[in-house]
């Protein structure tokens, strides 16, 4: 026999990289479901912990299924109001999600909730952590749209 890997997967999403094509595709399909519910809201470490999580838990359980666990995801999704309800577990069990649900209820992985906290508490002098943090949120009038206000400062930097 002469086996050989042509191509072998690499998928990004945001600045994270996907090696695993059913991760991505599984991950992607996640952030579509929070994005029609909450908007994109996300930062790209929640992605990158969303993808390590699922690797963990596919790699641990023995007779792990990613239809199971996307469908466990969903409903956590639906169940919630707001993003940082979300509370995820697979098969009734929230192990290997344990770090990832509570960065999700303190709001650590929410964007428009990180921009409100910094701009709230910015003072002249911290312009520059403003204009770094928006780059995560890639679009201000799209923030804007969704009505997260940003600081005067910001706005003095012509962005």
């Amino acid at each position: 026999m002469n086996a050989k890997v042509i191509q072998e997967f690499e998928g990004e999403i945001n600045s994270i990289k996907f090696f695993n094509e059913k991760n991505f595709a599984t991950v992607e399909w996640l952030l579509g479901v929070i994005e029609e519910k909450f908007g994109a809201c996300y930062t790209d470490r929640f992605i990158a912990n969303l993808s390590v999580a699922i690797e963990e838990m596919e790699g641990k359980y023995e007779n792990f299924s990613f239809q199971e666990m996307e469908y466990d995801f969903l409903l956590a999704i639906e169940n919630a109001t707001k993003f940082e309800d979300i509370q995820f577990t697979y098969r009734d069990n929230d192990w290997k999600l344990e770090k990832i649900n509570e960065s999700i209820k303190k709001g650590a992985y929410n964007v428009k909730e990180i921009v409100i906290k910094i701009s709230n508490n910015m003072s002249e002098g911290e312009e520059m952590n403003i204009t770094n943090l928006l780059k995560i949120a890639k679009d201000v009038e799209e923030w804007e749209e969704n009505g997260v206000k940003i600081s005067r400062s910001y706005r003095r930097l012509g962005k």
